[in-house]
């Protein structure tokens, strides 16, 4: 995926700077870490989590996709349906042919990932 010189995907510039200096999925996966978690029932955009810096998973990803989406990815989001527990969102990625995650959570165990394994024919 590439970005036009000048694409801001309506994003003020400011915002894109914000984002464009997150420029690893490591350095994208640390700022959504040190938002504020919010348990409002709310579904923010990009431009609102940044100017607030806190979210939720949901808002998490999609700031997170955003900050990927100027590094040259797909803006991937993906929906993890909870049986027992919360539902959790999650921004993907693709590597070297390898796919990995940002999320925010409030949860310690999901967050940055870097899944080692290649896509199933099924996928396709």
């Amino acid at each position: 995926m590439r970005r036009k010189a000048g694409e801001n995907f309506g994003l003020s510039a400011g915002e894109v700077r914000t984002l464009r200096a997150l420029n690893t999925p490591a350095r994208v996966q640390k700022f959504v870490d040190a938002m504020e978690y919010c348990y409002d029932d709310t579904a923010g955009s990009p431009r609102r989590v940044l100017r607030e810096r806190k979210g939720h998973c949901l808002e998490g990803a999609l700031v997170a996709a955003a900050a990927l989406r100027l590094q040259g990815h797909p803006p991937l989001v993906m929906d993890l349906e909870g049986v027992r527990d919360d539902d959790h969102v999650v921004a993907l990625y693709r590597e070297k042919g390898l796919w990995g995650s940002v999320a925010k959570s409030n949860f310690a165990g999901c967050g940055f990932a870097r899944l080692c394994i290649a896509p199933c024919a099924s996928w396709r």
